[in-house]
């Protein structure tokens, strides 16, 4: 679907104006924290399309 992108960028946005995260170089001793996305369609009671939600997960 389309609206996956926009909604993507609308995380990513919000995740970088809050300061969620901070990118430094990588020690061979840390540990690194895995991601992915999640997606979910949240439907009207018709069947409709009302909108799509998305999160970045660790």
């Amino acid at each position: 679907h389309d609206g996956w992108r926009a909604a993507m960028e609308e995380e990513m946005s919000a995740l970088r104006s809050n300061n969620t995260w901070d990118l430094f170089p990588r020690d061979k001793s840390m540990n690194v924290v895995g991601s992915k996305w999640v997606f979910k369609t949240k439907l009207k009671a018709d069947g409709s399309i009302d909108h799509l939600k998305d999160r970045l997960v660790a």
